[in-house]
């Protein structure tokens, strides 16, 4: 028997692909034969992300006006990509970015304009 109450136990943050929760139904019952115990994996769980997904930081560099992406991951369809750009705080220019070309390994990101100083860091998450 645990020496902590349920409110006591840590909350699981995350699981792994193998790990598996243990559980006991019908636990108020008397009759100990109506209690089942069963277990729970990653995929049973509604509400924990089995999605593939990434985050890629790029450096822009100076002169660019486009940018082809690989992604790290397999993805079966084209997946969901959200994409921006962080300026230096002393950047005199805007910049907005699209993305074209998107498959299940890649996209290319196309610049308003030609960028025209160093320190701008294009970030894209990508998730399916």
């Amino acid at each position: 028997m645990p020496d902590k109450r349920p409110d006591e136990l840590p909350v699981i943050t995350s699981m792994a692909d193998k790990d598996i929760l243990i559980v006991q139904t019908n636990t108020d019952s008397d009759n100990i034969l109506e209690r089942k115990v069963s277990k729970i994996t990653k995929e049973n769980l509604g509400f924990v992300s089995t999605d593939t997904q990434e985050f890629i930081r790029l450096d822009i560099p100076s002169g660019a006006s486009d940018q082809n992406l690989t992604f790290t991951n397999s993805y079966d369809s084209i997946p969901h990509i959200v994409g921006s750009l962080r300026l230096p705080d002393d950047s005199q220019n805007i910049y907005t970015i699209n993305f074209v070309n998107a498959s299940p390994s890649g996209v290319k990101a196309i610049y308003s304009s030609t960028v025209n100083e160093t320190g701008n860091i294009l970030e894209v998450f990508i998730r399916q």
